[in-house]
């Protein structure tokens, strides 16, 4: 993840049954805790999640997670930057993560 300015950041995770959102404080994986997840399981709606900082330039890991029990799925993340209004995060502020 890109963040493209520093600040307090907001996320929301959405998946058909259960779904969960980790992020690292810097860009290694291992280091990753949750920052959102559906609740309570098979609601496919984030809970209210406590704002995250993040600084502009730097780089973060993030994975998101969903359980496809049978049949079709879904997954989206949304965030809110400090600078603009709730919107999905898109691949224009994601890039593959780069093994150590």
């Amino acid at each position: 993840l890109h963040p493209p300015v520093t600040g307090e950041y907001e996320f929301w995770v959405a998946g058909a049954t259960y779904a969960e959102l980790l992020m690292s404080p810097d860009d290694d994986p291992d280091r990753k805790v949750v920052v959102a997840i559906t609740e309570p399981r098979y609601s496919g709606y984030s809970e209210w999640a406590p704002p995250v900082p993040l600084v502009a330039g730097r780089i973060y890991y993030i994975e998101a997670i969903v359980e496809v029990p049978t049949g079709e799925g879904h997954l989206s993340v949304a965030w809110k930057r400090p600078d603009a209004s709730r919107e999905l995060l898109t691949g224009d502020y994601l890039s593959p993560c780069q093994p150590k």
